[in-house]
């Protein structure tokens, strides 16, 4: 499976008014709960999802404090809110900043520190700690985060260094496949309900069980070997693997990828699992948002690979996947061909006569 892919990029550090030794240009990065991370940020927004949130000491977040000229110690503190400085986090009224729960859990590497998810939220029980809880659905967004020294002494100005994170727990919209029967050669064209609405940066995957068609009543008709067998000779389809469930992410029994962000798309027969004329496919989409949050699976389809020659079939039927002679009936693209053929050589006979 190729994983969902969110990064964070670099973002100015911010100190709180009137702080000595202001930081700048942090590397700031997210290892989701898959172990998923690149350097590209998501329109600007670094993203933590439901999964993360569902293994909060798996994700985590790397933040680099390189040429800063003031040590933050070994467990820098770690505060929340809207606005966070000395005298708010000494006041200790939780009202626009509270300290998070890193005691024990934070590792450091070198001039970064590694901070798990579960070191990012507020300590439970806090006055208003579901305001700042990155995974509490009722409070999901944009929250500040602050980095302090370890040790806050009286009277003495504070470096602090502030990111932001923003959650999204919230899964999208399922697709409706509406291509019936798809098949193709080289490529097989899927389409679905245009009346679903994609948010920007929301991405279809497909899913895929080769031979899978057996036992859902979308066979085409032939086995793996192309013999018309009604889909008997089909696998049945994996358990799970169904409208309203969870797609199979990172399941090495199934084919997957991404196809874009229209209603429609054209998939390699190789990326489907369709090596041979006759092999059929088990196909789901489901709907991958921003955040790398996955929405149910759509439908389940049968696709079919059959052999094409680029002429619509003789009986005036093309089929989803292109203008094609159906896999079934090979001599009556030879008819075809033949056809042409003697009427190329009439054409010369003709010229020189």
């Amino acid at each position: 499976m190729s994983s969902f892919r969110v990064a964070l990029v670099p973002l100015a550090l911010a100190a709180f008014p009137g702080a000595a030794h202001a930081q700048t240009d942090p590397v700031i990065s997210v290892v989701h709960a898959d172990g998923s991370s690149n350097s590209t940020s998501i329109a600007g927004v670094w993203y933590v999802n439901a999964a993360d949130c569902a293994a909060p000491t798996t994700a985590t977040v790397r933040v680099s404090t390189s040429g800063s000229t003031t040590s933050f110690g070994d467990r820098p503190q770690v505060w929340i809110g809207t606005s966070c400085d000395l005298s708010t986090a000494r006041a200790g009224t939780n009202a626009t900043c509270m300290q998070a729960q890193t005691s024990g859990t934070v590792t450091r590497d070198g001039t970064a520190y590694i901070f798990p998810l579960a070191a990012l939220v507020p300590a439970a029980g806090a006055t208003n700690s579901s305001t700042y809880d990155l995974c509490n659905s009722a409070s999901q967004g944009s929250k500040r985060i602050f980095l302090m020294p370890e040790t806050l002494l009286t009277g003495d100005p504070q470096p602090t260094i502030a990111f932001s994170l923003t959650s999204d727990l919230t899964a999208p919209s399922a697709v409706s496949v509406t291509t019936t029967n798809p098949s193709g050669d080289n490529s097989v064209t899927f389409a679905w309900d245009s009346s679903t609405t994609l948010a920007a940066n929301d991405v279809v995957y497909f899913f895929a069980q080769p031979g899978g068609c057996g036992s859902i009543g979308l066979d085409a008709g032939v086995s793996d070997l192309g013999v018309a067998d009604g889909g008997t000779g089909d696998a049945a389809v994996a358990t799970g693997f169904a409208p309203g469930l969870r797609p199979p992410v990172d399941d090495p029994a199934f084919l997957d990828g991404a196809t874009g962000s229209g209603d429609s798309a054209s998939v390699d027969s190789s990326s489907l699992g369709l090596a041979a004329y006759g092999d059929t496919v088990a196909v789901g989409f489901a709907v991958r948002d921003a955040a790398g949050n996955y929405g149910v699976l759509s439908n389940i389809v049968c696709a079919t690979r059959v052999q094409t020659f680029g002429l619509c079939d003789v009986e005036g039927d093309c089929p989803q996947g292109g203008c094609s002679v159906s896999s079934d009936a090979p001599e009556r693209g030879d008819a075809i061909v033949a056809s042409l053929a003697v009427l190329a050589g009439l054409a010369v006979w003709r010229r020189r006569r």
